[in-house]
């Protein structure tokens, strides 16, 4: 058996050891397509602006017509009263149709600026005060200032912004839509005595010009005004 020199068998040992070397390199190194992703590849802005009162009050002075629907219940101390209404509205005209423990009621703001209670049975219309009469809308043309942000809140898969009155001497805060401007929820606590509401089938659009004018042959009766009016 012959030995091999020194030098040879040392130069033999200095090239497997380079070979190891180079394998394992090539193999730990991470493929080009596994390379970790860049920050603006991760970097999402899932947040969604939030839309400011003004603006929505804005929005909502230009909505011409509507329809919608509301089911407002009264909680006292004598029981709970539960009333079903249908509102049309075109500009400043207004008509809302209402039931109430078996009983019926239409109101008409008409384009003379004039409310009326119109009675079907009768065939009369006794001219009220426009105080008396409140539509939706009305809200979006109040001085700004009468209003104080309390939150936000998802009502039917819509973002409202949660608004109270701060002039009046009773507690009343409106959940109001930020797409459509238009209540969805209203609380409401005079004397004691709680009304919540729920607006649904909401419709904007001009109205059927028909819904706010008296019928041909109605009798008009005015309400006695009261000192000072």
């Amino acid at each position: 058996m012959k030995r091999i020199p020194v030098l040879v068998l040392a130069a033999l040992l200095i090239l497997v050891g380079a070979a190891g070397c180079s394998k394992k390199q090539t193999t730990t190194a991470p493929p080009a397509e596994q390379s970790e992703p860049t920050a603006t590849e991760t970097e999402k802005d899932t947040s969604t602006p939030e839309v400011s009162l003004t603006d929505i009050m804005k929005q909502t002075q230009n909505i011409q017509g509507a329809y919608y629907e509301k089911k407002s219940t009264v909680v006292t101390g004598q029981g709970t009263v539960t009333s079903i209404s249908k509102t049309w509205v075109t500009g400043n005209k207004v008509r809302i149709e209402t039931e109430s423990m078996g009983l019926k009621t239409i109101t008409i703001a008409t384009a003379d600026g004039n409310v009326y209670s119109y009675n079907q049975a009768n065939k009369t219309a006794t001219r009220t005060s426009p105080a008396n009469l409140e539509s939706a809308l009305k809200w979006a043309f109040e001085d700004p200032a009468r209003f104080k942000v309390l939150g936000r809140e998802t009502i039917s898969e819509q973002p409202c912004v949660i608004i109270t009155v701060i002039d009046i001497p009773t507690e009343k805060k409106l959940w109001i839509s930020e797409a459509i401007g238009v209540p969805l929820k209203t609380e409401e606590i005079v004397d004691g005595s709680k009304t919540n509401s729920e607006f649904s089938n909401i419709k904007l659009g001009l109205q059927d010009e028909g819904l706010f004018v008296l019928p041909a042959g109605t009798t008009i009766i005015d309400t006695p005004r009261l000192p000072g009016h």
